[in-house]
């Protein structure tokens, strides 16, 4: 978020998928920066556990509206300067987004393999700009998965050609 996209002290940052472990961290960092987060998650558990690690807002993805929530509590209801995007709701990120607003895409943890359509026109016309991250803690997670299995080193000389193939850069 620092680094890719510059978030600043007093800015709004959200949160999606903060319950997890790179949510976590996400929140932590953004309170540590001193911007004000809003934490997106699923029950009143895991918003238990993000208000804990400092999480000024929490919305609930199962209730109806939560991006209008979202929005409404970011820069007097214009919506938040930052997203940070670990379960790949990107299309909602934006939604969430005040005009020219940031993105960070680190994961795609909700998609169930499948990944979103998005509209480009909705990032034009809010002139948002996406970033793509991935973190370290990522890499080791995954890794860490691949190795784990018998077939853990096949396995993930496919998910890097799979991965070239994506970027157009495979063959």
């Amino acid at each position: 978020m620092i680094s890719v996209a510059q978030l600043k002290a007093g800015e709004t940052v959200l949160v999606l998928g903060a319950s997890g472990g790179l949510g976590v961290m996400a929140v932590q960092i953004a309170k540590a920066v001193g911007a004000r987060v809003i934490a997106v998650v699923g029950g009143k558990e895991k918003a238990e556990v993000v208000k804990s690690v400092g999480a000024d807002e929490v919305v609930d993805y199962g209730r109806d509206g939560w991006e209008a929530r979202v929005k409404a509590l970011g820069n007097g209801r214009e919506g938040v300067d930052v997203v940070y995007d670990g379960i790949g709701a990107v299309e909602s990120g934006i939604r969430c987004l005040r005009y020219r607003g940031r993105l960070v895409v680190v994961g795609f943890a909700a998609r169930g393999g499948k990944m979103e359509n998005l509209k480009v026109n909705k990032i034009l016309l809010k002139g948002v700009a996406v970033f793509g991250y991935v973190s370290l803690p990522s890499v080791v997670i995954l890794l860490s998965r691949l190795l784990t299995h018998d077939s853990g080193l096949e396995k993930m000389g496919e998910e890097i050609r799979n991965g070239l193939k994506m970027c157009g850069t495979g063959s």
